[in-house]
C-alpha cells in the first residue's frame, strides 16, 4: 500500500461545497468557474445533487413501485435536466456529446435499479440509498465535465469509491473519521500533486462492506466537513444562496440581521434546534482540528458567516433565535 505524504501537498488546502442551488443552471455554474479562477489555494470540491433532483429521485422510487410504465417518463426528466445545464454551459456539440456519454451511462444504471423495484414490488434501505445517491453521482460528473471544458483540470470521484466509510445507519449515517482520513490520504491527495481539482460526491458514503449510506437531508454539508477533516484542510466553504446564519429565520420574520461570526458551539446549537443553514452535525468533524467554516452566498461573496473556535461578544443580549416544529412531549 502506498501511503501519501501530506507534506508533498501545500498545506493551504480548502474544501468548497456547492449546494443544489449553485448547480441549478449554467449561470450559477459560471459563478463556480469564476470562484475557482480566482482561488490561489488547492481546492477539493464537494457537490450536492442539482436543484430538486433528490426530490425527483424519491418520487421515482415511489412511482416505480406503482408501475414500471412511469419509469421512462422519470428517466427522461432526469436526463433532460442534466443535458439542459450541460448544453447551456458548453458551446460545443462535440464536447457536449463526449461529456454526456459518461452521464448517460450512469442514468442507464439508475434506470436498471428502478426497474428492479418495479419487478420486485419492494425496496430495501440499501437499494433506496443507492438510488438516491445518483443525484450526486450525476452532478459530480456534470460539473467536472463542464469545468474541464473550460480548462479547469478536475476529476469526478464517488465518495463510496474513495473510502468515505460510515456505520450501518443507512439513512442517517455517521462517518468513521480515522478510517476516512487514511482512505483519503491514499485515494484523493495524490490528485492534488497531479494538478487536479477532485470533485467528490456529497450526501453519501458506504459501510466497510460497500453498502451505500446517506447522511440525511442537507447531508452534503456534513460529508464536506468529514472530508475537510480527512485531508487536514485549513478551511471549509459552504456555498449556498443565503448570506449565512441570521438572527432568526428570514422566511418567518422580516428585518433579520446576518451574524458575522459564531463559535462552533453556537453554530451547532442553532442548527440542532432548527436553523436549517447547515446540517446539524457539520461542526463536529471541524472542531477536532479547528478547521474554519465559512458559509457564503454564491450571489454575493461579501455576505458570509465565519464559524470558528471562538465567537464574538454581541452588543445585543440575544445573538440568534431559532425554532423547531412538529415536536411532541410525552409525560
Amino acid at each position: 500500500m502506498i501511503v501519501y505524504n501530506y507534506e508533498m501537498v501545500n498545506n493551504r488546502m480548502k474544501v468548497m461545497k456547492f449546494g443544489g442551488y449553485c448547480l441549478k443552471d449554467a449561470a450559477n455554474i459560471l459563478k463556480i468557474k469564476n470562484i475557482l479562477d480566482s482561488e490561489k489555494n488547492q481546492v477539493l470540491i464537494v457537490v450536492s445533487a442539482i436543484f430538486n433532483m433528490t426530490n425527483l429521485l424519491f418520487k421515482a422510487i415511489q412511482s416505480s413501485l406503482d408501475s414500471e410504465k412511469n419509469i421512462p417518463i422519470l428517466i427522461h426528466a432526469i436526463r433532460e435536466k442534466h443535458l439542459q445545464i450541460l448544453t447551456d454551459s458548453v458551446p460545443s456539440q462535440f464536447h457536449v456529446h463526449k461529456i454526456f456519454l459518461n452521464l448517460d451511462y450512469r442514468i442507464r444504471e439508475l434506470e436498471t435499479l428502478l426497474y428492479s423495484i418495479a419487478h420486485n414490488k419492494k425496496i430495501d434501505p440499501t437499494l433506496q440509498t443507492t438510488i438516491i445517491s445518483y443525484g450526486e453521482r450525476l452532478s459530480a460528473l456534470l460539473l467536472s465535465g463542464i469545468l474541464s471544458f473550460h480548462e479547469i483540470k478536475s476529476i469526478a470521484m464517488d465518495s463510496d469509491n474513495i473510502g468515505l466509510v460510515t456505520d450501518h445507519c443507512y439513512e442517517n449515517a455517521t462517518a468513521l473519521l480515522p478510517e476516512v482520513e487514511i482512505n483519503l490520504q491514499k485515494n484523493v491527495l495524490p490528485f492534488f500533486e497531479a494538478g487536479y481539482i477532485p470533485i467528490v460526491t456529497g450526501f453519501f458514503g458506504c459501510t466497510k462492506d460497500g453498502k451505500v449510506t446517506t447522511f440525511g437531508r442537507n447531508g452534503s454539508d456534513y460529508s464536506a466537513a468529514v472530508i475537510a477533516n480527512g485531508i487536514n484542510a485549513e478551511s471549509l466553504e459552504l456555498w449556498k444562496n443565503v448570506d449565512g446564519f441570521k438572527s432568526t429565520d428570514p422566511y418567518f420574520l422580516e428585518g433579520t440581521q446576518r451574524i458575522g461570526i459564531l463559535s462552533y458551539n453556537e453554530a451547532a446549537e442553532l442548527s440542532y434546534f432548527g436553523a436549517s443553514i447547515i446540517h446539524p452535525r457539520t461542526v463536529d468533524p471541524l472542531i477536532r482540528k479547528e478547521i474554519k467554516l465559512f458559509i457564503k452566498n454564491i450571489n454575493d461573496h461579501n455576505q458570509m458567516t465565519l464559524v470558528q473556535l471562538n465567537g464574538e461578544k454581541s452588543f445585543n443580549i440575544i445573538k440568534g433565535v431559532t425554532y423547531n416544529t412538529n415536536i411532541a412531549s410525552i409525560k
